[in-house]
């Protein structure tokens, strides 16, 4: 990069510097070490009335405030090691910040000042102390009226119209007041409560009596119903056992009844396989006879080739004697014969090539002849094995007829034993119907005589917890009067 381009970017830094401090609505200035200005914002420019250029190089004593010039001055300050300081001036009050500032090796270059009015937080600081000083005096009315109630005696909080716990102590008052109305109206009640108390304790031992008679009365006939209960209980398992056990039996009977009707259904189909099975082995014994058949006869035409193919072979060996004899007469012609000799040249070539494709094809018709000839061999084994399948496939067959007889027996069986299952379990089912309607209403009857009874215990209970209750609102009653005595009504 040019120097040219670092003074521009440094400038631009520069720029950007002094547009972030003219944004602050407050003076901030920086001065050297001699206290002579560097830099003032826009802020400070209003505040001292000179431009910044006009400021530059000049003291900071030119800000002319009350306190430069003197040990309260920011710097001075700073330097005993205070980094904040106040001043007045013109009615207004005014907060000092100074911070030193340092080159890159930390040595101290100069000063920053960051200067703020402080007059609003000052009146508001007042303001708050006057309306802590009139809630501290309010404070200390309600604690002395507070104070007196806990004595007994009733003793209203003195009110003004610019007290700042005016409806606090509005409330107060109405407390006080309602509770004096409530002491009154408690004293009044005690009596009442100690003239009925003795009353209600005759009442209620009258009904505790009572009460201990009906519960030893219903406990002697829970006793009976209860064996009654257990002993239908018991016979009503004993058939429920009975019913579960003729419901597996029938279950069991119903599942082998369908299993036999599977095997049955199953043999069915099987049977249809093993004659499928029989008559596509037949028709493959059929197609591998007429494969035998014709192959014999491919075997024969082969036979039949391989004679040509022989006759071939002699007849271009006959030619090639008389292309040979040819060249040898155009050999004897000389110049005469020379076309001739080419002739039989050719003659000779095909000849020969003739003898060799005749010799191939005979070659390979021997080879397909004896390929064909183990082919048969195999077909005949395989048509034996498919003859002697076939048997077997009818024995098959007649099994599985004999199978699907049987099962559809046992099926026919095993569903009889099953209906007469299901007719054995309906009965017991209704029997035991029978006996849960007579458990239920014996059930119900106990319910009835152990509710009657827990009503009993209830009612005992009551009238103990009410003669409990009642001692304790007698206590109550003259504690209550005792209370009241204290307050001054």
């Amino acid at each position: 990069m040019e120097e040219k381009d670092e003074v521009i970017i440094l400038k631009n830094k520069v720029a950007l510097l002094e547009s972030i401090l003219d944004a602050i609505p407050f003076p901030v200035s920086a001065t050297d070490i001699s206290r002579n200005w560097l830099f003032i914002n826009k802020a400070t420019e209003k505040s001292i009335g000179l431009s910044r250029e006009e400021a530059l190089g000049k003291n900071c004593s030119l800000w002319n405030a009350n306190i430069c010039n003197t040990k309260d001055c920011g710097i001075n300050c700073l330097e005993r090691g205070d980094s904040v300081t106040y001043f007045s001036q013109e009615g207004e009050d005014y907060k000092v910040d100074i911070a030193y500032l340092y080159d890159s090796s930390r040595k101290k270059i100069g000063y920053l000042e960051v200067v703020a009015n402080v007059s609003e937080l000052q009146r508001l600081i007042k303001a708050v102390n006057e309306k802590q000083n009139k809630l501290q005096d309010s404070i200390k009315d309600l604690d002395h009226s507070f104070k007196m109630l806990s004595e007994g005696r009733f003793v209203s909080v003195p009110i003004s119209s610019d007290d700042p716990l005016l409806g606090l102590k509005e409330n107060a008052n109405e407390s006080i007041d309602s509770l004096k109305e409530l002491v009154v109206s408690l004293k009044e009640t005690a009596k009442s409560i100690a003239s009925s108390v003795s009353d209600i304790s005759t009442s209620s031992s009258d009904i505790a009596k009572a009460t201990q008679q009906v519960a030893s009365t219903v406990g002697l006939v829970n006793g009976q119903n209860q064996a009654e209960i257990t002993s239908l209980e018991k016979t009503i398992k004993a058939l429920d056992a009975v019913s579960s056990s003729i419901s597996q039996v029938t279950a069991g009977a119903k599942s082998l009844s369908e299993k036999a009707v599977n095997v049955s259904e199953n043999g069915k189909t099987s049977l249809v396989v093993v004659n499928e099975t029989e008559k596509s082995i037949a028709r493959a014994k059929d197609i591998s006879d007429t494969n035998v058949g014709q192959i014999k006869d491919l075997s024969e035409k082969m036979s039949s080739i391989n004679k040509i193919v022989r006759l071939i072979t002699e007849i271009a060996s006959q030619t090639n004697l008389l292309s040979l004899n040819a060249a040898i007469e155009a050999a004897r012609a000389g110049e005469y014969g020379r076309g001739f000799a080419v002739v039989a040249a050719e003659v000779k070539s095909l000849a020969n090539d003739s003898k060799k494709s005749a010799e191939e094809i005979s070659s390979s018709i021997e080879e397909i002849t004896a390929k064909t000839s183990l082919a048969v061999t195999s077909i005949m084994e395989t048509s034996k094995d498919m003859a002697d399948a076939v048997g077997r496939i009818n024995d098959v067959g007649v099994a599985s007829k004999k199978v699907i007889n049987e099962a559809t027996e046992v099926s026919d069986t095993l569903k009889q034993v099953a209906e007469e299952s299901d007719k054995q379990s309906a009965t017991l089912q209704k029997v035991n119907q029978d006996f849960t309607g007579v458990l239920e209403m014996l059930e119900k009857g106990l319910k009835a005589m152990d509710e009657l009874a827990a009503l009993a215990e209830e009612v005992s209970a009551s009238t103990e917890e009410i003669a409990s209750i009642i001692s304790e609102v007698d206590k109550m009653g003259k504690s209550l009067f005792t209370m009241t005595e204290r307050f001054e009504v």
